[in-house]
């Protein structure tokens, strides 16, 4: 009841989702989209030694860390989410002792990096050489593109609902 005894009719705010949830949502957001996939084509290495924190889960702790707290994103409260994911077992590749804050900046550091250089691709349908055959679906996402297809993903189960943009 409002204070002028008429109900209430505002929508109630919906319950913050629990982290497991959160990972469950942003994991699923990124393998729909394929950047998590498209990521770690782009950017494997076959020399020197391999990354303990792979891309996907570095994309994950991002994202997860972008929707709990829709604020800026600075990389220590990033290292404090990432711990929060390790210790709940929800991270496929993290090492035992956790992420730390350098694996955390050298990440972000090299995807933006890569993607402002134009290395990185949406999957390819063939084995990744260096020229694509002609038909390859692929093509290089730009920093617009990857938010894009972030936001496409993540609004499809409600457009998907609602039949909007349909034809």
């Amino acid at each position: 009841m409002t204070k002028r005894g008429k109900p209430d009719v505002r929508p109630k705010r919906p319950r913050p989702y629990s982290l497991p949830q959160l990972a469950s949502i942003m994991r699923l957001i990124l393998t729909r989209c394929e950047l998590a996939r498209a990521v770690e084509e782009s950017l494997r290495k076959d020399t020197g030694r391999p990354r303990e924190l792979q891309w996907s889960d570095l994309l994950l702790i991002l994202a997860v860390h972008a929707a709990r707290t829709r604020v800026e994103m600075h990389l220590v409260q990033v290292e404090e989410t990432a711990d929060e994911l390790v210790e709940l077992q929800l991270l496929s590749s993290a090492p035992e002792r956790g992420v730390t804050y350098n694996e955390i900046t050298d990440g972000v550091d090299k995807l933006s990096k890569a993607i402002q250089a134009g290395k990185v691709s949406t999957p390819h349908n063939h084995p990744r050489d260096d020229r694509c055959p002609k038909g390859c679906p692929s093509e290089v996402i730009t920093e617009p593109m990857f938010a894009s297809m972030l936001l496409t993903e993540s609004l499809r189960p409600a457009v998907d609902e609602t039949g909007c943009f349909r034809a």
